[in-house]
Protein backbone atom coordinates (compact mmCIF):
# COMPACT_ATOMS: atom_id res chain seq x y z
CA UNK A 1 0.00 0.00 0.00
CA UNK A 2 1.39 3.37 -1.03
CA UNK A 3 2.12 5.90 1.74
CA UNK A 4 -0.63 8.06 0.60
CA UNK A 5 -3.62 5.80 0.74
CA UNK A 6 -1.88 4.21 4.09
CA UNK A 7 -2.41 8.01 5.29
CA UNK A 8 -5.45 8.22 3.96
CA UNK A 9 -7.17 5.15 5.76
CA UNK A 10 -5.38 6.44 8.87
CA UNK A 11 -6.88 9.90 8.80
CA UNK A 12 -10.39 7.45 7.87
CA UNK A 13 -10.19 5.93 11.43
CA UNK A 14 -9.46 8.86 13.60
CA UNK A 15 -12.10 11.14 12.19
CA UNK A 16 -14.97 8.32 10.95
CA UNK A 17 -17.66 11.41 9.69
CA UNK A 18 -15.02 13.70 7.90
CA UNK A 19 -13.03 16.77 8.50
CA UNK A 20 -16.10 18.74 7.87
CA UNK A 21 -18.38 17.40 10.98
CA UNK A 22 -15.11 17.69 13.10
CA UNK A 23 -14.63 21.44 11.84
CA UNK A 24 -18.33 22.08 12.92
CA UNK A 25 -17.30 20.65 16.14
CA UNK A 26 -15.13 23.59 16.89
CA UNK A 27 -15.29 26.94 18.78
CA UNK A 28 -13.92 30.20 16.55
CA UNK A 29 -13.39 33.60 17.87
CA UNK A 30 -13.39 37.02 15.54
CA UNK A 31 -9.88 38.04 16.43
CA UNK A 32 -8.99 39.71 12.51
CA UNK A 33 -11.97 37.76 11.39
CA UNK A 34 -14.85 40.51 12.21
CA UNK A 35 -15.63 41.42 8.12
CA UNK A 36 -18.80 40.63 6.46
CA UNK A 37 -16.54 38.49 4.28
CA UNK A 38 -15.36 36.21 6.45
CA UNK A 39 -18.45 36.28 9.02
CA UNK A 40 -20.65 34.92 6.25
CA UNK A 41 -18.46 32.25 5.40
CA UNK A 42 -17.78 31.15 9.41
CA UNK A 43 -21.26 31.76 9.77
CA UNK A 44 -21.97 29.49 7.37
CA UNK A 45 -19.46 26.77 8.58
CA UNK A 46 -21.24 26.89 12.42
CA UNK A 47 -24.01 28.92 14.43
CA UNK A 48 -23.09 32.02 16.21
CA UNK A 49 -23.45 30.20 19.37
CA UNK A 50 -20.00 28.80 18.18
CA UNK A 51 -18.42 31.85 17.83
CA UNK A 52 -16.56 33.94 20.67
CA UNK A 53 -15.09 37.60 20.48
CA UNK A 54 -11.41 37.79 19.94
CA UNK A 55 -8.97 40.60 19.66
CA UNK A 56 -5.43 38.99 18.61
CA UNK A 57 -4.40 42.37 20.93
CA UNK A 58 -1.66 43.79 20.42
CA UNK A 59 -1.70 42.77 16.23
CA UNK A 60 -5.10 44.38 16.23
CA UNK A 61 -6.58 47.54 18.53
CA UNK A 62 -9.49 46.00 20.83
CA UNK A 63 -11.52 48.94 19.56
CA UNK A 64 -10.55 47.67 15.60
CA UNK A 65 -12.33 44.15 16.84
CA UNK A 66 -15.34 45.64 18.65
CA UNK A 67 -16.65 48.21 15.83
CA UNK A 68 -15.97 45.35 12.92
CA UNK A 69 -18.12 42.91 14.72
CA UNK A 70 -20.42 46.54 15.37
CA UNK A 71 -20.22 46.39 11.87
CA UNK A 72 -21.67 43.13 10.97
CA UNK A 73 -25.29 42.53 9.75
CA UNK A 74 -25.91 39.96 12.38
CA UNK A 75 -29.00 39.81 14.56
CA UNK A 76 -28.70 41.09 17.92
CA UNK A 77 -28.94 38.04 19.53
CA UNK A 78 -26.16 36.75 17.93
CA UNK A 79 -24.14 39.48 18.15
CA UNK A 80 -24.98 39.01 22.17
CA UNK A 81 -24.15 35.42 21.92
CA UNK A 82 -20.70 36.11 20.11
CA UNK A 83 -19.75 39.47 22.30
CA UNK A 84 -20.73 37.79 25.38
CA UNK A 85 -23.30 34.84 25.95
CA UNK A 86 -21.05 32.16 24.39
CA UNK A 87 -17.77 32.92 26.65
CA UNK A 88 -20.57 32.79 29.61
CA UNK A 89 -21.99 29.90 29.11
CA UNK A 90 -18.31 27.90 28.13
CA UNK A 91 -16.12 29.36 30.85
CA UNK A 92 -19.46 30.01 33.31
CA UNK A 93 -16.86 30.03 36.45
CA UNK A 94 -15.93 33.87 34.56
CA UNK A 95 -19.37 34.61 32.82
CA UNK A 96 -20.72 35.78 36.07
Amino acid sequence: MSRSRRSQKNLADRIPNGVLHELRRLYYDTALAANPVTMAGLIELVSARQIVFGTDYPLQPGKAAVEGLAGLKLPAKDIELIERGNAARILPRWGS
